[in-house]
């Protein structure tokens, strides 16, 4: 499809809000390149700064919020196995459900933020409906922020009640 491909871009729902730079931009990101890599190992060493990774309701948030914010650039894939390593050794489940949560629902703010997606949005366009970039965006925060929320609540409940530890 039109982003992941080595082809030139067509005339398709992206064009219209993204120029070719920003194209190359995504391509190189999905593709996972060298350069991918160092970016992520620099933002993984901030998020480290920063937060606690416990089996804990911080860690939980933590995962949650840096899951949602990094899949926006990020394929989850790549995303999940950076991570892996920093939760391995952490007992317990809590932490890797909430990766899995995490990087699954913080994919869907933008078109960008999951393969599934981009098939959409492409498939659509074939269908002769235009979501661009800010459309798609709009609805998709909402989707995003009120799932993460809600998955942070039953997870946090779940952690409290024992079902997870």
């Amino acid at each position: 499809f039109l982003v992941v491909s080595a082809a030139a871009p067509q005339d398709g729902p992206l064009d219209r809000d993204l120029d070719g730079e920003d194209l190359l931009v995504i391509r190189t990101l999905l593709r996972g390149d060298l350069v991918l890599r160092m970016r992520l190992e620099l933002v993984l060493d901030v998020f480290l700064e920063r937060v606690r990774i416990q089996p804990d309701t911080s860690g939980i948030v933590s995962l949650h919020v840096f899951s949602a914010v990094v899949s926006q650039v990020v394929s989850n894939v790549p995303l999940t196995m950076l991570v892996i390593p920093l939760i391995r050794a952490v007992p317990g489940d809590v932490l890797w459900v909430s990766l899995a949560a995490g990087s699954t629902l913080g994919g869907n703010a933008t078109i960008i933020g999951a393969v599934a997606n981009i098939i959409v949005v492409e498939q659509a366009y074939r269908q002769g409906v235009r979501l661009g970039w800010w459309e798609f965006t709009k609805v998709g925060l909402v989707v995003t922020a009120l799932t993460l929320v809600a998955s942070v609540g039953i997870l946090v409940l779940e952690l409290e009640i024992g079902f997870l530890r």
